[in-house]
């Protein structure tokens, strides 16, 4: 079970629902989508309340499911299975759905407090409070972040033409890559 504290609030990471809670249960959900399964829970103490949230699955197989928390404010990103949510532990009934999908890794970024996520062909930032920048499409199919330093992070990209990989950088203030196959096409 993953744990950690924010801002005077306890996260816990929950292998499932609980069968019986007195405390309030939140269902989080893209727009049109049912909450009558079970996803990822995620267990909120607080100085003033405790709640549970299940946060529903994005059905992608490969997609990524965690938590990870923003240093300067009480919020979050919950991950599950491709779908990511933000949102602030203090009000938690007012979330925003990633506009990104599927979310096949995250990584925090301290020094810009960032959570930058990727799928199979392009990157994105997300701060407490909304997205910070996108790329454009950087792979063919298969992004691998393998350093981040503080001004950039290093990666690998697929080359379907040439079938390699190759290396691409990204500026973590403002999105803009380097690097990365030629004649990717941008759609």
């Amino acid at each position: 079970m993953k744990e950690f504290q924010i801002g005077g609030f306890r996260v816990a990471v929950l292998p499932g629902l609980p069968g019986m809670s007195s405390v309030r249960i939140y269902q989080f959900a893209r727009p049109g989508q049912s909450t009558h399964s079970e996803g990822a829970v995620v267990e909120v103490t607080g100085p003033n309340q405790s709640w549970i949230g299940n946060f529903q699955s994005g059905h992608f197989y490969n997609g990524l499911t965690d938590a990870i928390s923003f240093r300067t404010q009480p919020s979050l990103c919950v991950f599950a299975k491709g779908c990511g949510y933000r949102l602030r532990l203090d009000s938690p009934q007012s979330y925003a759905v990633l506009d990104f999908f599927p979310v096949l890794g995250a990584r925090y970024i301290s020094e810009h407090d960032r959570i930058v996520v990727w799928d199979f062909t392009r990157l994105a930032a997300y701060s407490a409070d909304g997205c910070v920048w996108r790329t454009p499409r950087v792979s063919w199919d298969g992004i691998s972040i393998t350093e981040i330093h503080w001004d950039h992070l290093e990666g690998l990209a697929w080359d379907a033409i040439n079938e390699s990989e190759v290396k691409f950088e990204v500026n973590l203030t403002t999105g803009e890559h380097t690097g990365g196959p030629n004649n990717l096409p941008q759609f």
